[in-house]
């Protein structure tokens, strides 16, 4: 199999040299075609080396990785961003079908990343790209809450409205996506604490380490066995003594 074609965006000499060593190094299926030291260089490289794959720096001078990203559309590319500041624009990424890495890099985590890319490398995905616009506009207008997130699904993307939500089931290191547009729930790989993290909490609220309920869809709560949440359509989710107290403080709204 050809080796996936990577470009590494980074202003600091150092963080370009250490990633390209460890691709070198620890992920053997990655060919790096190139680097470049600002945003602005990138999108010429982009253009000429024409790169399957960007490991992308978030925060450069003049022109940052999110810039970068918006400045390169409609170019097609996957994205990995690296930054050493986990809060710097991290919650959208999360929101998005984008990965990231945190410095310093972990081994484990970077071959989880370039994994995600094989996998990516032969799917022309709408939902990618439609992701992809969604970061950059939420970027632009950080205080708006996201209407919807970007998750892996089979060899795949989907693209799911957060008002579609019903509840959210924990399946080992996946979960169960319960939709009101679908009859069948979507299996992602993403654990419940990804999850419980990505959604607003004004809207959304764990109540057992196994479910995440959707507060519009509930219809009332019930003392039995420990606490049950009952939802819309009859659903019944339970809701663990250890979380109810924050539960019924979420539902009565107290500050």
């Amino acid at each position: 199999m050809e080796k996936l074609r990577v470009l590494i965006v980074d202003d600091e000499a150092h963080g370009r040299a250490n990633l390209s060593h460890l691709l070198k190094t620890y992920c053997q299926e990655i060919r790096v075609v190139g680097e470049a030291a600002s945003g602005e260089e990138a999108l010429q490289l982009v253009d000429q080396l024409k790169p399957e794959a960007v490991f992308l720096d978030i925060r450069m001078p003049k022109m940052d990785g999110f810039h970068f990203l918006k400045e390169a559309q409609p170019r097609r590319f996957s994205v990995v961003f690296v930054t050493a500041h986990d809060n710097y624009g991290i919650q959208a990424v999360k929101a998005s079908a984008m990965d990231y890495l945190l410095k310093p890099i972990s081994i484990d985590e970077l071959r989880q990343a370039v994994a995600k890319l094989l996998q990516q490398r032969h799917v022309a995905s709408s939902a990618y790209q439609e992701s992809l616009t969604d970061l950059t506009q939420r970027l632009a207008h950080p205080e708006s809450p996201p209407e919807r997130i970007t998750l892996p699904h089979g060899h795949d993307w989907v693209i799911i409205d957060l008002k579609d939500i019903i509840r959210l089931e924990a399946e080992d290191n996946y979960a169960f996506i319960h939709l009101q547009t679908r009859k069948h729930p979507l299996l992602v790989p993403r654990t419940l604490k990804h999850m419980e993290e990505l959604l607003p909490e004004d809207r959304f609220v764990r109540t057992h380490r196994s479910h995440i309920i959707h507060l519009a869809f509930l219809k009332a709560f019930v003392k039995e066995e420990g606490g049950v949440a009952l939802l819309h359509g009859g659903i019944r989710v339970p809701v663990s003594r250890r979380r109810q107290a924050d539960f019924l403080k979420r539902i009565r709204q107290e500050p």
